[in-house]
């Protein structure tokens, strides 16, 4: 994007230096382990720049939290497959994604697609994860992802895949297609129809 186009994300490092990106994947390559990305905008992915290679895809490869502000991310992925000599190396990303609140009232942030490919990942409070109106979306979690804890938010439709592990054990009105080839254990939440 050009100099001129308004910033999308910060990056809160851990000794509390803030810096400004214009771009979500940009923001999320810059954060180091234990950084708070935080959402300035809502983040819709260039499909022809990212097939074109002009543009990168939203990844999270390092551990951070991410924070929603009340904002829309379409896509995003947990870890990362690079391809090497044919084979493929696995970079895990270690994320707890929720949205902040402003005033004592939580802003819903939304994540159409969260796919989950190595690592963990939280999902907590005000956070909402797929949509009743759009499909596919939810979350998708890949064979032998990892886990995945779901303590709060509203996850629209999820895809265990074998040897991936979803503990819910709370958040409200969970519902859609849950498919599971791995491990689902609910603890706790409520699901709707």
């Amino acid at each position: 994007k050009g100099t001129g186009d308004p910033e999308a994300a910060s990056v809160i490092s851990v000794n509390g230096t803030t810096t400004n990106y214009a771009t979500l994947p940009a923001a999320l390559n810059a954060a180091q382990d234990g950084d708070t990305v935080k959402l300035l905008a809502n983040h819709t992915t260039d499909w022809d720049a990212v097939y074109a290679s002009e543009e990168q895809m939203a990844v999270v490869k390092t551990r951070i939290t991410l924070d929603l502000n009340g904002n829309t991310v379409d896509y995003l992925v947990v870890g990362e497959v690079v391809p090497d000599e044919g084979v493929g190396i696995i970079d895990d990303g270690n994320l707890t994604v929720k949205s902040s609140l402003s005033g004592g009232t939580a802003m819903e942030g939304q994540i159409t697609t969260l796919k989950f490919v190595k690592g963990t990942l939280s999902v907590q409070d005000g956070v909402v994860i797929g949509s009743s109106s759009s499909s596919p979306s939810g979350l998708i979690c890949e064979a032998g992802s990892g886990t995945v804890t779901i303590s709060g938010g509203i996850v629209y439709n999820a895809k265990v895949g074998k040897g991936a592990a979803v503990t819910v054990s709370g958040g409200l009105l969970h519902q859609g297609q849950w498919i599971n080839n791995g491990t689902l254990n609910i603890t706790g939440g409520t699901f709707g129809r």
